[in-house]
């Protein structure tokens, strides 16, 4: 299973498990031109080191000199980039995905695009499978040993764990605003 976060998640298992499949629902070129806002801290490039993927972030630019923030409620809640040392990139998502995408391929990864109607069977079984429809209509079944579900919290993963095996986070306030976050615990 896989949403727009699938390369860093899938790059990663790439380089410490036998190749996963992913299942992805919309075609490469829509993944790799579709516009998103990001930035790669510094922890976020060690960890692309780390693992092998340097290449992934390379030629991004620095946040050195960049200035800027956060708005809510009239407030700026500035970027900081204090550390002189920082290893931060500023890179456009479409660019990064697609890097990750490439650097998944080449290390024998699985990305089935354009997979339709996705459904989960016996994920909470020895041998779970996902089943899709493809462009032309046909049906394939991948048999697995997990499904990790990385499809965000509309995707058909969440709807399909069993009953009583879902936490779910209670959203964090955010300081001063009363306005609750889209991620975080109390």
């Amino acid at each position: 299973m896989a949403g727009f976060r699938y390369p860093l998640s899938t790059s990663r298992l790439a380089t410490i498990a036998a190749a996963p499949t992913v299942v992805e629902k919309h075609s490469r070129a829509y993944v790799e031109k579709r516009q998103r806002a990001g930035a790669v801290d510094s922890r976020g490039v060690r960890l692309f080191r780390e693992w092998g993927l340097a290449d992934v972030v390379k030629d991004g630019s620095s946040p050195k000199e960049i200035t800027g923030g956060t708005w809510l409620d009239g407030g700026m809640y500035p970027l900081g980039f204090e550390d002189v040392d920082t290893d931060a990139v500023f890179r456009p998502q479409q660019v990064l995905v697609r890097n990750l995408t490439d650097a998944f391929l080449e290390a024998g990864g699985d990305l089935r695009f354009e997979a339709l109607d996705v459904s989960l069977a016996g994920i909470d079984s020895e041998c779970p499978t996902v089943h899709y429809r493809n462009p032309d209509g046909t049906t394939t079944t991948v048999t697995c040993d997990f499904v990790a579900g990385c499809d965000g919290f509309h995707g058909v993963s969440r709807a399909s764990v069993p009953a009583g095996q879902l936490t779910l986070a209670r959203p964090a306030t955010l300081p001063s605003s009363g306005r609750t976050s889209a991620s975080g615990a109390n």
